[in-house]
Protein backbone atom coordinates (compact mmCIF):
# COMPACT_ATOMS: atom_id res chain seq x y z
CA UNK A 1 0.00 0.00 0.00
CA UNK A 2 1.40 3.39 -1.02
CA UNK A 3 1.61 6.26 1.44
CA UNK A 4 0.96 9.73 0.03
CA UNK A 5 3.62 12.30 0.92
CA UNK A 6 3.30 15.92 -0.14
CA UNK A 7 6.09 17.06 -2.43
CA UNK A 8 7.16 19.78 0.04
CA UNK A 9 7.18 17.27 2.92
CA UNK A 10 9.51 14.99 0.92
CA UNK A 11 11.75 17.94 0.03
CA UNK A 12 12.00 18.94 3.69
CA UNK A 13 12.93 15.47 4.99
CA UNK A 14 15.53 15.10 2.21
CA UNK A 15 16.99 18.48 3.18
CA UNK A 16 17.02 17.63 6.90
CA UNK A 17 18.71 14.27 6.21
CA UNK A 18 21.36 15.98 4.09
CA UNK A 19 22.00 18.68 6.73
CA UNK A 20 22.18 16.07 9.50
CA UNK A 21 24.66 13.94 7.55
CA UNK A 22 26.92 16.95 6.96
CA UNK A 23 26.69 17.96 10.63
CA UNK A 24 27.52 14.41 11.71
CA UNK A 25 30.64 14.40 9.52
CA UNK A 26 31.75 17.69 11.10
CA UNK A 27 30.88 16.60 14.63
CA UNK A 28 33.38 17.32 17.40
CA UNK A 29 32.97 17.25 21.16
CA UNK A 30 34.24 20.82 21.37
CA UNK A 31 31.97 22.14 18.62
CA UNK A 32 28.85 20.60 20.18
CA UNK A 33 28.67 23.30 22.85
CA UNK A 34 26.03 26.00 22.33
CA UNK A 35 26.00 29.62 23.51
CA UNK A 36 22.70 30.21 25.35
CA UNK A 37 22.93 34.02 25.11
CA UNK A 38 22.17 33.96 21.36
CA UNK A 39 18.88 32.16 21.98
CA UNK A 40 17.98 34.08 25.11
CA UNK A 41 18.24 37.35 23.17
CA UNK A 42 15.86 36.01 20.53
CA UNK A 43 13.36 34.75 23.10
CA UNK A 44 13.10 38.22 24.66
CA UNK A 45 13.02 40.13 21.36
CA UNK A 46 10.06 42.54 21.13
CA UNK A 47 11.22 45.06 18.51
CA UNK A 48 10.03 42.80 15.70
CA UNK A 49 6.74 41.63 14.17
CA UNK A 50 5.12 38.38 15.31
CA UNK A 51 5.54 36.93 11.82
CA UNK A 52 9.28 37.67 11.78
CA UNK A 53 9.85 36.44 15.35
CA UNK A 54 8.09 33.17 14.60
CA UNK A 55 10.30 32.68 11.52
CA UNK A 56 13.47 33.36 13.53
CA UNK A 57 12.34 30.98 16.28
CA UNK A 58 11.45 28.27 13.75
CA UNK A 59 14.78 28.71 11.93
CA UNK A 60 16.72 28.45 15.19
CA UNK A 61 14.67 25.45 16.33
CA UNK A 62 15.61 23.76 13.05
CA UNK A 63 19.31 24.54 13.38
CA UNK A 64 19.56 23.52 17.02
CA UNK A 65 17.64 20.26 16.55
CA UNK A 66 19.87 19.31 13.62
CA UNK A 67 22.97 20.17 15.64
CA UNK A 68 21.76 18.38 18.78
CA UNK A 69 20.76 15.15 17.04
CA UNK A 70 23.47 14.87 14.36
CA UNK A 71 25.90 13.20 16.72
CA UNK A 72 28.61 10.79 15.64
CA UNK A 73 28.25 8.25 18.46
CA UNK A 74 31.70 6.74 17.80
CA UNK A 75 33.40 10.10 18.48
CA UNK A 76 31.62 11.21 21.64
CA UNK A 77 33.09 11.68 25.07
CA UNK A 78 29.93 10.89 27.00
CA UNK A 79 30.63 12.83 30.22
CA UNK A 80 31.32 16.10 28.40
CA UNK A 81 28.57 15.67 25.83
CA UNK A 82 25.94 15.04 28.52
CA UNK A 83 26.42 18.52 29.98
CA UNK A 84 26.24 20.17 26.56
CA UNK A 85 23.23 18.03 25.64
CA UNK A 86 21.44 19.28 28.76
CA UNK A 87 22.07 22.88 27.65
CA UNK A 88 20.79 22.17 24.14
CA UNK A 89 17.64 20.45 25.39
CA UNK A 90 16.88 23.31 27.78
CA UNK A 91 17.19 25.82 24.92
CA UNK A 92 15.08 23.69 22.59
CA UNK A 93 12.31 23.50 25.19
CA UNK A 94 12.41 27.30 25.58
CA UNK A 95 12.20 27.82 21.80
CA UNK A 96 9.24 25.44 21.58
CA UNK A 97 7.50 27.15 24.49
CA UNK A 98 7.85 30.57 22.84
CA UNK A 99 6.60 29.20 19.51
CA UNK A 100 3.67 27.81 21.49
CA UNK A 101 2.97 31.28 22.93
CA UNK A 102 2.97 32.78 19.43
CA UNK A 103 0.66 30.08 18.08
CA UNK A 104 -1.67 30.54 21.05
CA UNK A 105 -1.89 34.27 20.28
CA UNK A 106 -2.52 33.59 16.59
CA UNK A 107 -5.12 30.89 17.30
CA UNK A 108 -7.09 33.09 19.68
CA UNK A 109 -6.51 36.85 19.71
CA UNK A 110 -5.33 37.31 16.11
CA UNK A 111 -7.98 35.13 14.45
CA UNK A 112 -10.66 36.80 16.58
CA UNK A 113 -9.47 40.27 15.58
CA UNK A 114 -9.49 39.54 11.85
CA UNK A 115 -12.94 37.94 12.13
CA UNK A 116 -11.97 34.33 11.41
CA UNK A 117 -13.27 32.85 14.66
CA UNK A 118 -16.17 33.69 16.91
CA UNK A 119 -15.48 35.25 20.31
CA UNK A 120 -15.01 32.34 22.72
CA UNK A 121 -15.79 32.06 26.41
CA UNK A 122 -12.95 33.14 28.68
CA UNK A 123 -12.53 29.65 30.12
CA UNK A 124 -11.87 28.19 26.67
CA UNK A 125 -9.35 30.96 25.96
CA UNK A 126 -7.25 30.23 29.03
CA UNK A 127 -3.88 28.72 28.02
CA UNK A 128 -3.72 26.49 31.10
CA UNK A 129 -7.20 25.22 30.36
CA UNK A 130 -6.24 24.42 26.75
CA UNK A 131 -3.25 22.37 27.93
CA UNK A 132 -5.53 20.34 30.20
CA UNK A 133 -7.93 19.31 27.43
CA UNK A 134 -8.25 15.59 26.87
CA UNK A 135 -6.15 13.97 24.16
CA UNK A 136 -9.24 13.51 22.01
CA UNK A 137 -10.12 17.21 22.17
CA UNK A 138 -6.55 18.19 21.31
CA UNK A 139 -6.17 15.87 18.31
CA UNK A 140 -5.46 17.92 15.21
CA UNK A 141 -2.96 15.48 13.69
CA UNK A 142 -5.10 12.69 12.20
CA UNK A 143 -4.02 9.05 11.93
CA UNK A 144 -2.90 9.40 8.31
CA UNK A 145 -0.60 12.26 9.33
CA UNK A 146 0.92 10.13 12.10
CA UNK A 147 1.54 7.41 9.48
CA UNK A 148 3.44 9.97 7.39
CA UNK A 149 5.57 10.85 10.41
CA UNK A 150 6.38 7.16 10.98
CA UNK A 151 7.25 6.81 7.30
CA UNK A 152 9.47 9.89 7.58
CA UNK A 153 11.28 8.21 10.51
CA UNK A 154 12.01 5.27 8.18
CA UNK A 155 13.24 7.55 5.36
CA UNK A 156 15.48 9.55 7.70
CA UNK A 157 17.11 6.39 9.05
CA UNK A 158 17.49 5.09 5.50
CA UNK A 159 19.14 8.30 4.28
CA UNK A 160 21.32 8.95 7.33
CA UNK A 161 24.95 7.98 7.79
CA UNK A 162 24.88 8.21 11.59
CA UNK A 163 21.69 6.38 12.63
CA UNK A 164 21.55 2.64 13.32
CA UNK A 165 20.46 0.93 10.07
CA UNK A 166 19.36 -2.17 12.00
CA UNK A 167 16.26 -0.17 13.01
CA UNK A 168 15.00 -0.35 9.42
CA UNK A 169 13.96 -3.95 10.10
CA UNK A 170 11.34 -2.65 12.53
CA UNK A 171 9.43 -0.86 9.77
CA UNK A 172 7.09 -2.29 7.20
CA UNK A 173 8.32 -0.60 4.06
CA UNK A 174 5.66 1.16 2.02
CA UNK A 175 5.80 2.62 -1.43
CA UNK A 176 6.10 6.40 -1.42
CA UNK A 177 3.64 8.32 -3.57
CA UNK A 178 4.59 11.97 -4.00
CA UNK A 179 1.55 14.23 -4.33
CA UNK A 180 1.17 17.95 -4.86
CA UNK A 181 0.28 20.08 -1.86
CA UNK A 182 -3.38 21.03 -1.59
CA UNK A 183 -4.09 24.72 -1.96
CA UNK A 184 -4.59 26.46 1.36
CA UNK A 185 -6.46 29.63 2.22
CA UNK A 186 -7.46 31.76 5.18
CA UNK A 187 -10.16 29.28 6.18
CA UNK A 188 -7.40 26.69 6.78
CA UNK A 189 -5.29 28.89 9.07
CA UNK A 190 -6.91 27.91 12.37
CA UNK A 191 -6.57 24.16 11.73
CA UNK A 192 -2.98 24.60 10.53
CA UNK A 193 -2.01 26.53 13.66
CA UNK A 194 -3.62 23.90 15.89
CA UNK A 195 -1.80 21.13 14.03
CA UNK A 196 1.50 23.00 14.41
CA UNK A 197 0.87 23.46 18.13
CA UNK A 198 0.18 19.76 18.61
CA UNK A 199 3.34 18.83 16.68
CA UNK A 200 5.34 21.21 18.88
CA UNK A 201 3.89 19.43 21.93
CA UNK A 202 4.98 16.09 20.45
CA UNK A 203 8.52 17.42 19.91
CA UNK A 204 8.66 18.81 23.45
CA UNK A 205 7.51 15.43 24.80
CA UNK A 206 10.58 13.86 23.15
CA UNK A 207 12.93 16.33 24.86
CA UNK A 208 13.49 15.36 28.50
CA UNK A 209 14.20 18.07 31.08
CA UNK A 210 17.96 18.42 31.74
CA UNK A 211 17.61 16.70 35.13
CA UNK A 212 16.38 13.53 33.39
CA UNK A 213 19.23 13.26 30.87
CA UNK A 214 21.35 10.13 31.24
CA UNK A 215 24.18 8.51 29.30
CA UNK A 216 21.79 5.77 28.19
CA UNK A 217 20.32 8.22 25.67
CA UNK A 218 23.63 8.20 23.78
CA UNK A 219 23.74 4.44 23.24
CA UNK A 220 23.54 3.87 19.48
CA UNK A 221 20.16 2.13 19.19
CA UNK A 222 18.43 4.31 21.78
CA UNK A 223 19.86 7.47 20.27
CA UNK A 224 18.84 6.43 16.73
CA UNK A 225 15.24 5.83 17.85
CA UNK A 226 15.21 9.19 19.64
CA UNK A 227 16.93 11.30 16.98
CA UNK A 228 14.92 9.92 14.04
CA UNK A 229 11.61 10.66 15.76
CA UNK A 230 12.54 14.20 16.79
CA UNK A 231 13.77 14.96 13.27
CA UNK A 232 10.61 13.46 11.72
CA UNK A 233 8.41 15.61 13.96
CA UNK A 234 10.45 18.67 13.02
CA UNK A 235 9.87 17.86 9.33
CA UNK A 236 6.11 17.53 9.96
CA UNK A 237 5.99 20.87 11.81
CA UNK A 238 7.94 22.65 9.07
CA UNK A 239 5.65 21.24 6.38
CA UNK A 240 2.64 22.81 8.11
CA UNK A 241 4.53 26.04 8.77
CA UNK A 242 5.29 26.36 5.03
CA UNK A 243 1.54 26.31 4.39
CA UNK A 244 1.01 28.96 7.06
CA UNK A 245 3.52 31.26 5.36
CA UNK A 246 1.62 30.91 2.08
CA UNK A 247 -1.59 32.01 3.81
CA UNK A 248 0.07 34.97 5.51
CA UNK A 249 1.53 36.15 2.21
CA UNK A 250 -1.96 35.99 0.74
CA UNK A 251 -3.82 37.76 3.55
CA UNK A 252 -1.26 40.59 3.63
CA UNK A 253 -2.76 41.73 0.34
CA UNK A 254 -5.55 43.17 2.49
CA UNK A 255 -4.15 46.50 3.75
CA UNK A 256 -6.02 46.39 7.06
CA UNK A 257 -4.76 42.90 7.86
CA UNK A 258 -1.27 43.76 6.63
CA UNK A 259 -1.06 46.66 9.09
CA UNK A 260 -2.02 44.26 11.88
CA UNK A 261 0.60 41.68 10.84
CA UNK A 262 3.33 44.28 10.31
CA UNK A 263 2.93 45.86 13.75
CA UNK A 264 5.88 45.22 16.09
CA UNK A 265 5.28 43.21 19.24
CA UNK A 266 6.21 46.10 21.56
CA UNK A 267 3.61 48.28 19.82
CA UNK A 268 0.97 45.54 20.08
CA UNK A 269 1.63 45.22 23.81
CA UNK A 270 1.25 48.97 24.30
CA UNK A 271 -1.93 48.97 22.21
CA UNK A 272 -3.44 46.16 24.29
CA UNK A 273 -2.43 47.87 27.53
CA UNK A 274 -4.01 51.18 26.47
CA UNK A 275 -7.26 49.41 25.51
CA UNK A 276 -7.26 47.54 28.82
CA UNK A 277 -6.90 50.78 30.80
CA UNK A 278 -9.73 52.40 28.81
CA UNK A 279 -12.02 49.46 29.54
CA UNK A 280 -11.01 49.48 33.20
CA UNK A 281 -11.73 53.19 33.51
CA UNK A 282 -15.10 52.74 31.82
CA UNK A 283 -15.96 49.82 34.11
CA UNK A 284 -15.22 51.87 37.22
CA UNK A 285 -17.43 54.71 36.01
CA UNK A 286 -20.45 52.52 35.31
CA UNK A 287 -23.05 51.35 37.79
CA UNK A 288 -23.71 48.04 36.00
CA UNK A 289 -20.17 46.71 36.31
CA UNK A 290 -21.29 43.13 35.68
CA UNK A 291 -22.20 43.93 32.08
CA UNK A 292 -18.66 45.00 31.23
CA UNK A 293 -16.74 42.53 33.38
CA UNK A 294 -16.55 39.87 30.63
CA UNK A 295 -15.21 42.36 28.09
CA UNK A 296 -12.73 43.77 30.60
CA UNK A 297 -11.42 40.28 31.32
CA UNK A 298 -11.19 39.61 27.59
CA UNK A 299 -9.02 42.71 27.15
CA UNK A 300 -6.81 41.51 29.99
CA UNK A 301 -6.51 38.14 28.24
CA UNK A 302 -5.52 39.89 24.99
CA UNK A 303 -2.86 41.94 26.78
CA UNK A 304 -1.48 38.95 28.69
CA UNK A 305 -1.32 36.80 25.54
CA UNK A 306 0.48 39.54 23.64
CA UNK A 307 2.94 40.21 26.47
CA UNK A 308 4.05 36.56 26.37
CA UNK A 309 5.26 36.88 22.75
Amino acid sequence: MAISIEKKHAEIYAKVADEANKASKRFSNKGYKTKPTVYEKLLNKKDVTIEKKKKELADNLHKLIVKTFSVCIKKIKTKKIIEDLKTNLKLLRLLIDKLGDINYYLETVFLEEIGQIKVKGLKSLDKKNLKELSAKEREHVPKKELEKIEFTVYKLIEKSIFLDKKLLDEYKTKEEKIVEQKKVGLKDLESLLKKESELLCHIEAKLPPPSKVRGLLLEETTFSHWASRVLALLVAFENEYEKEKIIFNEIKKNNKTKRRIDKKIKHLIKEKWDLLKIKEKKALSMEEVGEIEEEHLRRFHHWASTSAL
